[in-house]
């Protein structure tokens, strides 16, 4: 994923942990936000403090990184 995005996605993700109360509905504001923003692709995302995944996504569509002891994956598809 580009760095501009990863920042995105990274920055997105701090904001969705400081206003959500659990990990659905910080998954849910993540996705919502990139499906607004990018449309034409289907966004995924995972969050939570044990994530393992293997999945099918768009070049350069994929980031998982943690925020403290909370795991995030977004990917997209076509």
């Amino acid at each position: 994923m580009e760095q501009e995005l990863q920042d995105e996605v990274i920055a997105v993700a701090q904001v969705a942990m400081s206003t959500e109360t659990n990990e659905q509905e910080i998954a849910a504001k993540v996705k919502q936000h990139f499906e607004q923003k990018y449309h034409g692709l289907l966004w995924h995302c995972c969050v939570g403090r044990n994530v393992a995944c293997y999945v099918t996504h768009e070049q350069s569509k994929f980031l998982y990184f943690y925020i403290g002891q909370m795991a995030v994956v977004l990917f997209a598809t076509a």
